[in-house]
């Protein structure tokens, strides 16, 4: 993430699965969910006050934005780390809250009520599993038990599949910006422990999740 950098170095680029604009704050529950799934990923930067394309449109009401964020971390359980950064751009006002992952691989859940929500960043969207995934995940966690920083990489590539269904090699490495090999050795230890399945896909290799926890 970006500390310390301008805040058109730190949009430069667009929306991807580290960073998330909005225009203005929605809800707190649908900021939550944004929040849970950078934790549960890779960590990222949520921006208050960019639109879509990436133009600074500022906030009206900076400080009403906080309280929407202080709201949405509530909601978090537990509790990622975070930092929240203002900037002023053109007398325009906005927010950057900083969200770091869980080093131990930890998961964080949504408070909807009746309902904790479990949510990944998947590409640039938000995405919502079910209790079969978290299975999987905390299947996931201890066979990486003592190797934290391979659990993030684990997940981010089984809730994509899950999503998919099955996907080539070469498209899961380009969706996740991997390279090949890192891909192809996080897979295979994988396969070993009866998470993926190899599969082909035409004259290329593929994989996809067993779905049976």
């Amino acid at each position: 993430m970006g500390r310390g950098k301008s805040l058109k170095a730190r949009i430069r680029g667009g929306e991807s699965a580290s960073l998330e604009f909005k225009s203005v704050p929605p809800g707190e529950t649908k900021l939550a969910r944004v929040i849970a799934s950078f934790a549960n990923s890779s960590g990222g930067d949520l921006v208050l006050g960019v639109d879509d394309l990436g133009r600074i449109v500022g906030l009206e009401d900076p400080v009403a934005a906080r309280r929407v964020l202080e709201r949405a971390l509530a909601l978090v359980d537990p509790r990622p780390e975070t930092r929240l950064e203002p900037y002023v751009h053109e007398l325009k006002d906005v927010l950057v809250l900083e969200v770091q992952a869980f080093e131990d691989g930890s998961l964080c859940h949504v408070d909807e009520g009746e309902e904790q929500v479990l949510c990944f960043r998947v590409g640039k969207e938000t995405r919502r599993v079910g209790r079969d995934v978290e299975k999987l995940v905390l299947n996931l966690r201890r066979r990486f038990a003592g190797k934290s920083a391979r659990i993030p990489e684990a997940k981010r590539l089984v809730a994509w599949l899950w999503e998919r269904g099955e996907a080539p090699e070469s498209a899961c490495a380009h969706h996740l910006n991997w390279s090949k090999h890192r891909l192809r050795k996080l897979a295979e230890a994988l396969v070993a422990d009866g998470f993926l399945v190899p599969a082909r896909l035409g004259e290329g290799r593929a994989y996809q999740v067993i779905r049976r926890f």
